[in-house]
């Protein structure tokens, strides 16, 4: 399936070639690995920057919540959208090697708004029996620039 996504639909999609794709998502899958989320995040947004605008006209949260979760899943990445909880929805919830990550995407909002929603509904509760580390991390978009503003994780 990834391999067909590669072939077909993200090479139109992000008018991009089959080994620029390759390098810069599994670079992100690197990088979080590692827990260097501001890298990663960095390199998401140049990714994102060449989304056709045109594609993200009209733009709701979950269209940005589909591109990341498109991006995971390419590189092999346990990626679930919208795993449900005992107190509502973690927008995308990555279970990497290293680390989990427990994702919330606020449009034209805060991380800080990001982040409170994941505490105030107990998002990593869930996860605590796991060895893995939870990080919880916040991310805004844009309508504007239709791509990732800010970030910020839980310390």
């Amino acid at each position: 399936m990834r391999k067909g996504l590669f072939e077909n639909l993200a090479v139109h999609y992000l008018e991009k070639t089959d080994a620029d794709i390759y390098s810069n998502v599994y670079e992100v899958r690197k990088l979080l690995e590692e827990r260097r989320v501001d890298e990663a995040m960095e390199r998401l947004r140049t990714f994102m920057a060449g989304i056709p605008y045109e594609f993200a006209e009209n733009a709701v949260e979950l269209l940005y919540e589909n591109n990341l979760f498109i991006i995971f899943v390419l590189v092999g990445v346990d990626a679930r959208p919208e795993w449900h909880t005992s107190q509502g929805r973690i927008d995308l919830l990555l279970r990497m090697r290293n680390y989990i990550y427990v994702m919330e995407l606020k449009r034209d909002g805060t991380p800080e708004e990001a982040l409170e929603q994941i505490r105030k509904k107990d998002y990593k509760r869930q996860f605590l029996g796991d060895p893995r580390p939870v990080v919880e991390l916040g991310i805004t978009f844009s309508t504007e620039t239709r791509n990732i503003t800010a970030w910020k994780t839980a310390e």
